[in-house]
């Protein structure tokens, strides 16, 4: 007997014994057969699991990251916003005390007080006019200049006291052209004799009587609003 023919007598074996197999056994092979089809499956069912719970991770911490960086810049905005109210609410307080002050003495910088406190050297500016032009009551309203910059040849500094103002700490900060040291960051004794000519001792009085009330005032509303 050949292989042919041992394979088909096999065949037709199988075939009958099947065919007569209770419903039972065949339900029983049948699920045996799932199961054993279904080895090959799991693993790659885990797989797609596992890929888009890491997605899902992925997503939720980069949600995470953008959420945080939202909370930061918010945060620092408003910081920012706040410092710069804190900055508007002290230059106001400020200015109400510098004004309340140069009314007292009948100043028309008093008017003027906005501009004067944002300046640079806004106190020595108030000290140099008392002294030139007591507080810039007595001057050429044309040159808005009550500060004695050009002698008896006034400089025009302006066309009013804002103007003039401005000229006059721009002055401060790059005047005497040929010295290192500027008037800015001169003392009033040192200022006497260069700024002032001759030199006299009152008028370093003059400057120091209003610049140690002006900063008593600023270091008074410095220390409040700790």
């Amino acid at each position: 007997m050949d292989i042919l023919h041992i394979q088909k007598l096999n065949k037709i074996f199988l075939k009958a014994t099947h065919d007569k197999l209770p419903i039972s056994y065949k339900l029983g092979v049948l699920v045996l057969l799932i199961s054993l089809l279904g080895l090959s499956a799991p693993h790659q069912t885990i797989a797609l699991d596992s890929e888009a719970e890491l997605q899902a991770i992925v997503f939720v911490q980069g949600d995470q990251y953008e959420y945080l960086n939202l909370l930061k810049e918010l945060a620092e905005k408003n910081y920012r916003i706040d410092k710069l109210k804190n900055e508007l609410n002290k230059q106001r307080t400020l200015a109400g005390a510098v004004r309340v002050y140069l009314e007292a003495y009948r100043s028309p910088l008093a008017g003027h007080v906005e501009t004067l406190i944002k300046a640079r050297n806004w106190k020595k500016i108030v000290a140099l006019a008392n002294a030139e032009s007591s507080l810039c009551r007595n001057y050429p309203e044309t040159t808005a200049n009550c500060w004695g910059v050009g002698g008896s040849d006034l400089w025009v500094m302006g066309s009013n006291l804002d103007e003039g103002i401005l000229a006059m700490d721009e002055f401060l900060i790059t005047s005497p052209k040929k010295s290192e040291i500027k008037y800015t960051d001169m003392s009033f004794e040192q200022m006497n004799g260069l700024y002032k000519q001759p030199a006299r001792d009152h008028w370093v009085e003059n400057t120091l009587m209003i610049y140690n009330d002006l900063e008593a005032i600023e270091n008074n509303l410095a220390g409040n609003s700790i």
